[in-house]
């Protein structure tokens, strides 16, 4: 479940991403821009991917003993906070980049369990 989780929270980090571009095009108020502020949601969506990783990959290491989620998953992590540091764009490439290495690394987390548990 909590793989689950982190995955939707990862699918929500990429779609706003790509929304950003469409939707500051489409969206001329200003009260708009609060919401499609990428850094601060960036920020703020970072506590959750990583307190959710901390409590599903590395207790799971020990059942199915695949250090491949754990690997993706600190990848993933690392792009997400060396996003934070750079321009726009950059930005935007990198925390897609960084949200596709979370969600590869619950997904194998949760498929390997699931093999493992039979």
């Amino acid at each position: 479940m909590k793989d689950m989780s982190a995955i939707f929270i990862s699918l929500l980090c990429t779609f706003h991403c790509l929304a950003i571009p469409i939707s500051s095009v489409l969206a001329a108020s200003s009260s708009f821009v609060w919401f499609i502020n990428y850094q601060i949601f960036h920020s703020i969506l970072l506590i959750p991917i990583v307190f959710l990783f901390s409590l599903t990959i590395p207790k799971c290491y020990p059942i199915h003993k695949n250090r491949r989620p754990l690997m993706f998953g600190l990848l993933g992590i690392t792009i997400l906070i060396l996003a934070l540091f750079l321009d726009k764009n950059a930005e935007l490439f990198m925390t897609v980049l960084g949200a596709l290495f979370m969600i590869k690394a619950h997904s194998l987390n949760y498929n390997l369990i699931k093999l493992v548990s039979g």
